[in-house]
């Protein structure tokens, strides 16, 4: 690790953190152990004023790097650190808003969204849940399917997190990331499990299904998404009704498909050995965690 400088301010609101400073951006360094691991020695730390730390844009805290994979004891927030500790290079993240994904301090990242939920344009920004909510600033603002003026092979990881459901077209995306990755590059994806959220009484997305949407995509099949989300999943007494709302609303957020980590697979498995070939697919099943939701595929170009 090089250019960086760790920093501190004992005032309010920081109380003594210590931040990890590299390329504008400042990162919390959550523990004692967390230095260590990493060889950041405490005689370099810098005391700084509250104003000068909050001239820094803010990512994710630094992950633990000493982990070991034990879904018998991990949450899903220690899960993240586990994958996270191994990513290196120059990275990408689609929708990480307020929350985004920890990775290495040997990583470089940036972030993409349809929006940037750090302006006033945003429609987080009238969202009462996000009142004091810090989003990252996007380098990118684009959809994952087309990735508008991100050059190919220009990264050496991507991540999405909870985003790939939220797409029309999932075969079209994972093909847009194959192209951006660099050679070996590393495509990160954690996916709600369908039975776990409030997609449960949903009917399971066919790879059928996905490779229309790939092949032939239609608005019309798109639609139907709409009607059986707001059946099924946010129940609401017209769901066509409600259908036609917001299938022309430019801020419509639904999940479009709905997985297990089995069918998946397949989708992931079909992409490889039809449209592009991961050279290696890696997925963690969904933690018995009580708050886990999730499930993790790591693919490698």
């Amino acid at each position: 690790m090089n250019n960086y400088r760790l920093l501190c301010c004992n005032e309010t609101p920081y109380d003594g953190r210590v931040y990890f400073v590299r390329d504008n951006k400042k990162r919390w360094i959550p523990s004692g152990h967390h230095m260590d691991a990493y060889g950041f020695k405490w005689e370099d730390i810098e005391i700084v004023s509250p104003d000068y730390i909050s001239s820094f844009s803010t990512g994710r805290a630094l992950p633990n790097p000493t982990l070991e994979y034990d879904p018998a004891t991990m949450s899903p927030v220690i899960m993240h650190d586990y994958i996270g500790a191994t990513l290196k290079g120059k990275g990408l993240e689609f929708g990480a808003a307020s929350n985004p994904f920890p990775t290495s301090p040997d990583s470089e990242m940036e972030y993409a969204d349809i929006y940037d939920h750090s302006l006033t344009s945003s429609p987080y920004s009238q969202n009462v849940h996000y009142t004091n909510a810090e989003f990252v600033t996007c380098k990118y603002i684009t959809g994952i399917e087309r990735m508008n003026d991100i050059p190919n092979e220009s990264v050496d990881f991507m991540v999405a997190c909870h985003v790939i459901e939220h797409v029309r077209n999932p075969l079209l995306a994972i093909e847009s990331v194959w192209h951006k990755l660099k050679p070996n590059g590393k495509f990160i994806l954690l996916v709600p499990h369908m039975d776990l959220t409030f997609d449960s009484k949903r009917d399971l997305t066919t790879l059928e299904h996905i490779i229309l949407d790939y092949k032939r995509p239609l608005k019309e099949r798109d639609f139907l998404h709409f009607i059986e989300f707001y059946e099924k999943a946010f129940v609401t007494p017209n769901p066509v009704k409600k259908a036609l709302e917001e299938f022309n609303n430019q801020f419509n957020d639904i999940h479009y498909h709905v997985w297990n980590e089995v069918s998946f697979l397949s989708m992931v498995n079909y992409f490889s050995d039809n449209i592009k070939p991961w050279s290696n697919i890696t997925y963690y099943p969904h933690l018995p965690h009580e708050h886990a939701n999730e499930f993790y595929f790591i693919l490698e170009k």
